[in-house]
């Protein structure tokens, strides 16, 4: 945090010098305008010898003149560095000085404070007191602090009974770099369930529901929807096709610009993940394809092969069960 203050003040500072130097130029410009002469004679060259000569020592003196200008510019642009070099020393030396007392100076008491108070709080009034089904996990980058970061966990422990979290300790700098990937879960799709659980009077919680079998649901590999990514990659590289109207293909050609770019694209099952079953509607103004794949979407996620099967041959099921039945009575 104190590297980037660091920079963004050296930036500010390079501006205002930038700035400083454009303004001496532009002095210098309209000092150096040449200006008619109020007594002096006129000096054009008809020929004579008296005329070339004034011509020339008039070039001379406004040559000398600028490059006196010149050198005095000079002096003054290497002065400023001079002083914003020294300048820079001594802030970083303040810096280094109150980052080893642990007391910043006035205006930057900001630094001081762990990002994981912020975040701490938003998690506490969101998550924790609202829902509690969270798992918090807390990657804090170096060793600064990190006492800190422990206490102020210690203490939302004591105040929520929360303890459904894990610290993990990186004796690294953070690096955004570690960004430059884009993942893509394959997820652990939830049939419908009034579908699976229809021979039972009551459907059970949703926490109860999320069970990976073959008749509770399926591993979503062509679904490209559920994804996790920096918001700035996703500017980058042009975000959704607003063209795409009506549903489904977004998330496709949204991937497939993911996988020509010079991003890595990560793709592998998470068992952690579920998605659940949701009412799907297709529209009756998608063209015929789209249509068409929303219906076959829409007939994978109601229910397993089996059980769909089932419903199909629903008539020819029930007709064999009553044939049973009439057969025992006779005998």
């Amino acid at each position: 945090m104190l590297k980037r203050w660091l920079l963004a003040l050296l930036a500010r500072v390079g501006l205002m010098a930038l700035g400083l130097c454009c303004c001496l130029a532009l002095f210098y410009l309209l000092a150096c305008k040449p200006t008619a002469p109020r007594s002096q004679p006129s000096l054009l060259w008809s020929g004579g010898s008296a005329s070339k000569e004034g011509y020339l020592a008039l070039l001379q003196e406004r040559e000398d003149s600028h490059r006196h200008y010149i050198n005095s510019l000079t002096k003054q642009i290497a002065q400023l560095k001079e002083a914003l070099q020294e300048r820079t020393r001594q802030l970083q030396e303040s810096l280094d000085k109150a980052k080893t007392r642990g007391v910043l100076p006035q205006g930057l008491e900001s630094l001081h404070k762990s990002p994981t108070q912020t975040d701490l709080k938003v998690g506490k009034e969101v998550c924790i007191q609202q829902d509690g089904r969270v798992h918090l996990t807390v990657v804090y980058f170096g060793r600064d602090q990190i006492d800190r970061v422990k206490a102020t966990l210690d203490q939302t422990t004591r105040e929520t009974r929360f303890r459904s979290f894990t610290l993990i300790q990186l004796n690294e700098e953070f690096s955004r770099g570690r960004g430059k990937r884009v993942y893509y879960p394959v997820l652990f799709s939830q049939y419908n369930p009034s579908m699976i659980y229809s021979n039972q009077t009551r459907l059970p919680s949703v926490q109860q529901q999320l069970v990976m079998r073959k008749d509770t649901g399926f591993w979503r590999d062509f679904g490209f929807g559920m994804t996790c990514q920096y918001r700035s990659d996703f500017l980058n590289i042009g975000g959704f096709d607003r063209n795409i109207k009506g549903w489904g293909l977004e998330d496709v050609h949204l991937y497939r610009k993911y996988l020509h770019s010079k991003l890595m694209v990560i793709r592998s099952p998470s068992r952690g993940l579920f998605h659940l079953w949701h009412e799907k509607n297709c529209a009756d103004q998608l063209p015929a394809d789209k249509y068409k794949m929303c219906m076959q979407t829409k007939a994978m996620s109601e229910a397993s092969h089996g059980i769909l099967g089932e419903l199909f041959f629903k008539r020819e099921i029930e007709l064999h069960l009553s044939s049973q039945k009439q057969r025992n009575i006779r005998t």
